[in-house]
């Protein structure tokens, strides 16, 4: 996988946070969970993988 594979996949996890009303508590655990997986997978692609880069930007819209 590319950054750009990152970036837009970062994105596609953001829209659906991004979205109003904000989650719940257990809507977001599990989303987080969610993201957590992604990040384990990725990871196993790329070693350089930047966890917490990918993490600021699928929760919290930064980077993208």
């Amino acid at each position: 996988m590319t950054r750009k594979d990152y970036k837009a996949i970062a994105a596609a996890l953001y829209a659906l946070v991004g979205a109003s009303p904000p989650p719940r508590a257990r809507e977001m655990g599990a989303f987080l969970d969610v993201v957590r997986s992604i990040s384990d997978v990725m990871a196993e692609d790329n070693p350089r993988f930047d966890r917490a880069r990918f993490h600021e930007a699928a929760v919290f819209g930064k980077g993208l």
